[in-house]
């Protein structure tokens, strides 16, 4: 289920449960924050275990798949990369690390799903989700990002 919420610029979280369809190529305009929830997700020969979170860069071409034949799931929010940069320390957040395997980070993002799924129609959830949100964020590109140079040899990531 696809959830648009009107806190930062356009964020949007989408849950995918028991999900057994392989994603065709593809690519999103946004960061792609996701935690792996249940059994092992494959992206573009990245392998995300259980329990850990899984990060798409913006316009990044990618195809996910789970491992086998089994089921997987995960919830991703998807962020504008103006938004984790104005969170962020860096003017270009880059993640050269994809896949975070921090428990402390996992309970947080985790937390922030389950106030997505259940506490969105508080009083304070948008106050309370904001300040967990930034707080989030700016963890996890303080401990795993690093500002990205953009050079002119490096090749359009962009489809045609």
């Amino acid at each position: 289920m696809k959830e648009n919420l009107k806190i930062f610029d356009s964020l949007q979280v989408l849950n995918f449960e028991n999900q057994v369809a392989n994603f065709q190529v593809h690519y999103h305009e946004t960061f792609c924050i996701s935690l792996i929830k249940k059994f092992v997700l494959n992206e573009n020969e990245i392998i995300a275990p259980e329990e850990c979170i899984l990060i798409s860069h913006p316009f990044e071409i990618h195809r996910n798949q789970p491992i086998e034949i089994i089921t997987v799931s995960f919830s991703t929010f998807y962020i504008s990369q103006d938004v984790v940069n104005f969170i962020s320390p860096f003017d270009n957040t880059f993640f050269q690390n994809k896949v975070i395997e921090n428990q402390c980070m996992t309970d947080q993002i985790k937390m922030l799903i389950q106030d997505v799924n259940s506490n969105k129609q508080s009083k304070n959830f948008r106050i309370k989700f904001y300040s967990d949100f930034y707080r989030f964020i700016y963890e996890l590109t303080i401990s795993y990002g690093c500002n990205k140079e953009y050079s002119a040899s490096e090749p359009s990531i962009l489809l045609e």
